[in-house]
């Protein structure tokens, strides 16, 4: 049986060090976190983590789950990946405060998230035309690191 993934939240400059490699962190959920970095890392690769966010450090270990090159027809990323992390083992310690940074971004998300309409596809929160579709319906900003939610309906493109 499949259990639910937990809800990624998007975390706004936070930075972590994986491995000794410095990564921006695209977004974060109680059992992993999405970063991006100039390194690619191959699947299966583990090691520790220590999460900056804010004035909360975090220190786990982390296990790469996908490793994918930013990818987008305007993408100033080039050589850049993305990583998708797993937390392997993370103390009782580490989840709490994991959780606590979720719910803090989630409520500062919660009260800025608007529906934002366009003629071209752009990120919400800086406008930016450098996006790369990540799935249907679903792309993550280039720029800015934010993950968001878009469709289109006739010329008008909508994006939360």
């Amino acid at each position: 049986m499949n259990t639910p993934r937990p809800r990624r939240t998007t975390i706004a400059g936070a930075h972590a060090q994986f491995t000794s490699i410095v990564v921006d962190v695209v977004n974060l959920s109680p059992t992993g976190a999405l970063v991006r970095t100039a390194h690619r890392q191959p699947p299966g690769a583990q090691g520790p983590l220590v999460l900056d966010v804010g004035d909360t450090s975090v220190q786990l270990t982390a296990r790469v789950v996908r490793c994918e090159p930013v990818a987008g027809l305007l993408s100033t990323s080039m050589g850049q990946f993305l990583l998708a992390l797993a937390f392997v083992n993370p103390s009782a310690e580490a989840q709490a405060r994991l959780a606590q940074v979720c719910r803090a971004a989630r409520r500062s998300e919660d009260h800025v998230r608007r529906l934002h309409v366009s003629l071209a596809r752009l990120c919400p929160a800086c406008q930016s035309r450098d996006v790369a579709r990540e799935s249907p319906r679903h792309y993550s900003c280039c720029q800015c690191g934010r993950v968001f939610t878009g469709f289109r309906v006739g010329l008008l493109r909508f994006a939360r």
